[in-house]
């Protein structure tokens, strides 16, 4: 079994995480964007010009699922996914392919994946940590009621969670 980490903090940094090509993505929600980093490009010490995903409002969180598909948290309380395969033709701007909703989302600032499909989101205004089930996500977009899993209580113990993710063990 893999281990849950979760960072507990009052100030969120812009997430980055990398997926099975290497490349770096990179939370800029400045600019409503999300950045993608060449292999190449991270070996030198210059200023690289990243391909751009485009997002409709201030993307907070990244995450890519099994099949590398991107998943992005945003301020307008959604999560968008975009399909591996148009990642692919960037710098052609890519379509989300599905958002999720839900009315107990807040401030969701992280997401990850587990080994089986499910969906980790770190809720920081809710101060809670919520799981989408990999079935409830099959079943598309749309509003979703998620699993609380630990909430502010003695697990949290009033901290803010901002960052999570589950390491490979």
């Amino acid at each position: 079994l893999g281990a849950l980490l979760i960072c507990l903090a009052l100030v969120c940094m812009a997430a980055s995480t990398a997926r099975a090509a290497s490349a770096l993505w990179v939370v800029d929600p400045t600019n409503n964007q999300i950045d993608e980093y060449l292999p190449g490009q991270l070996t030198t010490s210059h200023m690289p010009t990243p391909l751009i995903v485009p997002i409709g409002a201030a993307p907070y969180g990244a995450c890519f699922d099994q099949s590398n598909n991107l998943w992005v948290t945003d301020d307008a309380e959604e999560f968008l996914e975009f399909s591996a395969k148009d990642l692919k033709k960037l710098p052609t701007a890519p379509s989300a392919k599905a958002t999720i909703t839900s009315s107990s989302f807040i401030d969701i600032v992280g997401c990850t994946f587990d080994r089986h499909g499910n969906l980790w989101l770190a809720d920081l205004d809710n101060n809670s940590l919520d799981k989408i089930s990999a079935k409830q996500l099959k079943a598309g977009s749309g509003d979703i009621t998620p699993a609380v899993i630990i909430t502010d209580s003695a697990e949290m113990s009033g901290a803010y969670p901002g960052f999570v993710t589950f390491d490979k063990a």
